[in-house]
């Protein structure tokens, strides 16, 4: 929702760091593929409960993730195979880090470990003067008395679901994107930085940054926040269809104009 707005300002942040890799000597796909990599450990850290590691490593993947585009304008390195990859590995991490906290939250890899919910009732019976004030840990008892109610067979549904939002949005967005390149009403006919014109919607790369950073902080946020992100990806789906709906017959129209004006 706020991509498009953010990017000047993102930008120029990045600028001091991009200028010290650039003098480094690294490109942006090496960034890429390195971010890649913290993107799949925080996937594993997820599934064998090291919350803290996993939400700092999600942040990681975040941060280089902005940096590899803008070290590519930066060196004029940039290329569709690197948006590919990018891409490509982008949307491997959004799938996996999910999975790896419903495996984590359920103790799937750690079978001596105390399931979240047990642990959690042990929290939320113990004494006003035995609990520890933390705000962290007050957040993560009362999302955890969520948990206790939530069976692990609909965590794995509420899973299913968002993959399935996930899936489709995808489809969508990148069809949508390759119409508009067609159309010749792309990136380079925009002025964006993306490789490729993504019309905006609800949920974009920095909503998704937080609800991810929500989830890694507080796995015991899962189903609420599985729902309620399913929902905001849906929405987005059919926000982008209706756009496509009022506005893709004009492109289409303008453009056998042209078409037709440049043969006569």
């Amino acid at each position: 929702m706020f991509d498009h707005k953010l990017r000047e300002l993102k930008e120029r942040l990045c600028t001091p760091l991009v200028h010290v890799l650039a003098s480094l000597g690294c490109t942006a796909t090496q960034l890429t593929l390195v971010g890649f990599g913290v993107g799949l450990l925080s996937a594993l850290c997820a599934a064998l409960r090291f919350r803290l590691a996993c939400a700092l490593l999600w942040w990681l993947n975040r941060l280089l993730d902005g940096l590899d585009g803008a070290l590519a304008r930066h060196t004029r390195t940039c290329s569709l195979l690197g948006a590919y990859i990018d891409i490509l590995c982008d949307f491997t991490v959004y799938a996996l880090l999910p999975c790896g906290l419903v495996v984590g939250q359920l103790g799937l890899l750690t079978p001596s470990s105390l399931h979240a919910g047990v642990a959690t009732a042990s929290v939320l019976s113990q004494s006003p003067h035995e609990l520890d004030m933390n705000p962290a840990s007050l957040v993560s008892a009362l999302l955890g008395n969520l948990w206790l109610q939530v069976s692990p067979n609909v965590l794995w549904l509420l899973l299913a679901l968002l993959l399935v939002s996930y899936f489709v949005n995808a489809a969508g967005l990148f069809m949508l994107a390759a119409a508009l390149e067609q159309l010749q009403h792309g990136a380079p006919s925009t002025g964006e930085f993306t490789s490729v014109t993504m019309p905006s919607g609800l949920v974009e790369g920095l909503e998704t940054a937080l609800v991810y950073g929500l989830m890694t902080s507080f796995p015991e946020s899962l189903p609420l926040a599985f729902a309620l992100f399913t929902v905001g990806v849906t929405c987005t789906i059919l926000q982008r269809l209706i756009w496509a709906w009022n506005v893709l017959p004009d492109l289409e129209t303008a453009l056998h104009q042209r078409q037709r004006t440049k043969r006569s």
